[in-house]
């Protein structure tokens, strides 16, 4: 499954790639953003806390050393009246050594087990918050263009409006039209130049909202290079094939698994601690033993436990386990819902665009008609501009409706575990 779904993300690649701008774009925002950052550190002291509970499988080295004094010395009394110094007034003591459990009951074991499980925890849920940012900021690179877009729409719309009044203001010089043509023709300027102010205004809230994600300066932002897209919308069924693979959901797994493994680590509890040690001993306590010091090798086991403590512990991470169960059931609805819902979102921005073009198509008909009709004086002005309106809210339409395509489409793959 997973050779299948790398190589449908490959062909998305191919067939849905963006310019150099916008891997531009999605590099710094995935550089600077200081929550990507946050996590990149978590992930690296987890690994330093994996790699210091994996310390519990070496020998453990110990040295002790210690020096004391005594009020006075002491002898020892043997027959025949003589007497043997004991132990002196201030002497030494050294011990080192080697120390290695070979049984522990699974403590190391699961010690270690839930560090690395949490590790993967971590890895998974930045691997989500990427593909989040990603999305994130693919969704503002889009409005950004469609912003543009709609932005040099307008300005050609305010070109073929000024050259309308143009030609009513010779009509009306030389008496073929009424003053009402012309007063039209400058009512409708000005609507548009009104429409023209708030387009600018939201192609420099788009370029912001870019800048913000990305941390990039704006003026970096007002060259962008257009997508090349083909969408190809594929049954429900497939996406929901793939759910399971979303990291989110991967990560709660985890989890399940990290209770599971402090089960273990509760119930070793139980069980005795089996070890081998070496050790060497130095003392000069006793003036009259010989030798001062000793190797020594010793087996052993040592078991301890407050009353059943660790049954508790256990039924604990057993509880835990089966919640963390419920809310991965929890989370599988709610990502198998909202990937229904971003494919209904696909299939009506995909109708939208289609009805779009459509009526792009009859209005520009519509539109050229009307000139026509115009210069013959078969309609009036106020019909010549109601068609330019309409054309210009067609081409703004199908703007709009492709980029929410777009935007639509690539929630559909991040929603359903599709875009890594």
């Amino acid at each position: 499954m997973r050779k299948y779904q790398v190589l449908f993300f490959i062909l998305v690649m191919l067939t849905a790639s963006f310019g150099k701008s916008l891997d531009y774009v999605l590099e710094k925002a995935i550089e600077r953003n200081q929550e990507l950052e946050a996590l990149r550190q978590e992930i690296l002291s987890t690994k330093a806390s994996l790699n210091a509970q994996k310390q519990l499988y070496l020998p453990e080295f110990f040295i002790n050393y210690r020096l004391s004094y005594s009020s006075q010395e002491q002898s020892l009394s043997v027959p025949f009246g003589l007497e043997v110094k004991s132990s002196k007034q201030s002497y030494s003591l050294f011990q080192g050594g080697l120390r290695y459990v070979l049984f522990d009951g699974g403590t190391r074991a699961g010690i270690v087990e839930s560090s690395a499980l949490e590790l993967k925890v971590k890895q998974l849920l930045y691997e989500e918050k990427l593909g989040s940012l990603r999305v994130e900021v693919i969704h503002a690179y889009l409005d950004t263009l469609s912003a543009k877009a709609v932005l040099e729409t307008i300005k050609k719309q305010r070109e073929v409006v000024e050259l309308q009044l143009n030609t009513a203001q010779a009509f009306y010089e030389k008496g073929l039209v009424a003053i009402t043509d012309v007063l039209q023709a400058r009512v409708r300027l000005a609507e548009v130049e009104r429409e023209l102010r708030k387009a600018e205004g939201n192609y420099r809230l788009a370029l912001a909202n870019l800048s913000r994600i990305s941390g990039l300066p704006e003026e970096e932002l007002t060259d962008l290079e257009e997508p090349k897209s083909n969408v190809e919308l594929k049954p429900l069924d497939y996406y929901l094939l793939y759910v399971r693979d979303r990291n989110i959901l991967k990560a709660q797994r985890e989890r399940i698994d990290i209770f599971k493994a402090q089960k273990k680590l509760a119930r070793s509890g139980f069980f005795p601690k089996l070890f081998l040690e070496a050790s060497y001993t130095y003392t000069d306590q006793n003036p009259a033993i010989r030798p001062k010091g000793i190797f020594s090798f010793s087996a052993g086991f040592n078991l301890s436990f407050q009353g059943i403590k660790p049954y508790y512990q256990e039924m604990s991470a057993g509880y835990m386990e089966l919640k963390a169960k419920r809310e991965y059931e929890d989370l599988l609805q709610k990502v198998v819902l909202e990937v229904k819902k971003a494919y209904e979102d696909l299939l009506t921005s995909k109708d939208n665009l289609k009805v779009s073009e459509e009526a792009l198509a009859f209005a520009e008909k519509f539109f050229e008609l009307s000139k026509e009709q115009y210069l013959n004086q078969l309609i009036s002005q106020r019909e010549l501009l109601e068609a330019e309106a309409s054309l210009t809210k067609a081409r703004v339409d199908k703007i709009v409706s492709y980029y929410q395509l777009l935007k639509a489409y690539y929630t559909l793959l991040f929603v359903s575990g599709l875009e890594k």
